[in-house]
């Protein structure tokens, strides 16, 4: 009989024991900011093994989009980031994601590794890429190596309860929900701003500068560490409005990539990579027009020095497509509900559709030629006489770039003017709206089905432009 009891005692602080921790977990879970989890949900819970990892700051994370690198080349990628990072922090991040991926390469996005020092350690950026990791191990092992004897630090990251124990206020109910439902971004960050931002002219590798200091020992031991474990490594620097010292920093890269045996692709020493005036959201960040052209530009890069595997024959990677169906379904409907005309003419650059503006012939807009489309770019002149071509893909419109295709339904060379909010002879859609300056239709570019159609006027004091209402 004591027997029983104290087996059933073992029992029953054993079943206590693991419904605590399961419920302490749930509860975590739910008070957990998301931001970690919806960006780290498919590296950890996917089935596929991501061949590319992308390491680095928030600078990377909107300048690469994985499902773009799919689409063309078939690769799976990911975008491993913190926000404030150092290059201190890109092994504990690394080691953390070969737990559950094992990488042909990984692409380090070198960025203002002259800034920090060992003590600059900003725990909010870090939670925002380990808050979704489990306690594991090597979760330990790591935050140890990074916070070393800080143990309020370690006990933050390993145990994020005690960050976000007071959140009950401010729950929501994508709180308490166990999936995400656009985790095709694959840890990119979707953005649809846009400032024009002023380059400083390029330095030439002679004039690199590697200064002293704790960086670039970061740097070489994130390389050792990949080299110890068989997997390829590329260093890049995307686009962001740098300074000539900058610059500077950044060539000096190429000493640290030619005595460890790896290569560089320093973006900033090819302006037309993107477009200042267009492709960036801030100084430091791309948006979706400037990430899509950068994505183009290093995977065309690592489709000619690296055999990365093509996963689209595979039929285990099904679900990449399925996502990237999403993905252009997400950029469609972004089009669709789009009334600012700077954000749409972004996401019409992404190239997610085939796109052509109409100029109305009789608009003040038309005097100034395409620029004038972007409030931003307003005082800004081509020498492109106006009067002659009207019809623009939105693609050349923002680098600065007229297009003379033939534009349909209308043909330009037999001056069919088009006047915003009026039927024309040929019963033209233009019809549709209000009077207006601007007109732009959006096709599907595998069937060439209408998505949608926008007008817009300017405003009478030039500031900007605002959707116009239809007339139907």
């Amino acid at each position: 009989m004591q027997g029983r009891k104290k087996v059933l005692t073992v029992i029953f602080t054993v079943v206590a024991f693991v419904l605590t921790v399961s419920f302490a977990h749930k509860t975590n879970q739910v008070l957990m900011r998301k931001t970690s989890w919806n960006r780290m949900q498919d590296l950890i819970e996917g089935e596929t093994n991501k061949d590319i990892l992308f390491v680095g700051t928030s600078h990377v994370m909107d300048a690469i989009v994985p499902m773009e690198l799919w689409e063309r080349y078939g690769y799976t990628s990911y975008v491993l980031c913190a926000e404030y990072n150092d290059m201190e922090r890109n092994i504990p991040m690394l080691r953390l994601a070969l737990q559950y991926t094992q990488p042909e390469l990984v692409v380090l996005d070198i960025d203002n590794y002259w800034e920090k020092s060992p003590e600059d350690k900003t725990l909010i950026g870090y939670h925002e890429f380990a808050d979704a990791f489990p306690l594991t191990w090597e979760k330990y092992v790591t935050t140890r190596m990074l916070y070393g004897e800080n143990k309020s630090a370690r006990r933050e990251i390993l145990f994020p309860f005690v960050l976000y124990h007071n959140r009950w206020n401010d729950l929501s109910r994508n709180d308490f929900r166990d999936e995400v439902s656009d985790d095709f971004w694959r840890g990119y960050e979707f953005a649809t701003d846009s400032m024009a931002v002023a380059m400083a002219d390029p330095v030439s590798r002679s004039d690199g500068v590697l200064p002293d200091v704790y960086g670039v020992a970061a740097i070489e031991r994130f390389i050792v560490e990949c080299k110890s474990r068989g997997i390829d490594v590329l260093l890049m620097t995307a686009p962001f409005g740098a300074s000539t010292q900058e610059q500077e920093y950044l060539q000096g890269i190429y000493e640290i990539a030619e005595r460890n045996g790896v290569p560089y692709v320093n973006m900033l020493e090819d302006p037309e990579v993107i477009n200042a005036n267009t492709d960036y959201r801030d100084e430091g960040h791309m948006n979706i027009s400037g990430a899509v052209k950068v994505t183009d530009y290093i995977g065309s890069y690592i489709s000619k020095q690296y055999k990365i595997t093509d996963r689209k024959k595979d039929e285990s990677y099904g679900t990449w497509q399925e996502d990237y169906e999403e993905y252009r379904a997400y950029i469609r409907e972004a089009i669709v509900n789009e009334g600012e005309l700077e954000r749409l003419l972004i996401l019409g650059a992404s190239d997610k559709t085939d796109s052509t503006v109409y100029i109305n012939i009789d608009s003040e807009v038309a005097e100034y030629g395409p620029y004038v489309a972007l409030p931003w770019h307003s005082a800004v002149q081509t020498e492109t006489d106006p009067k002659t071509v009207k019809a623009f893909r939105i693609g050349a419109l923002l680098n600065n770039m007229v297009s003379c295709e033939k534009a349909q339904p209308f043909d330009w060379q037999e001056e069919t003017y088009v006047k915003l909010g009026y039927e024309g002879d040929d019963g033209s859609i233009l019809g549709r709206f209000q009077p207006g300056d601007i007109y732009i239709a959006f096709y599907d570019k595998r069937t060439g089905e209408l998505i949608c159609e926008k007008a817009f006027r300017q405003e009478a004091d030039g500031s900007g432009f605002v959707e116009c209402e239809r007339t139907e």
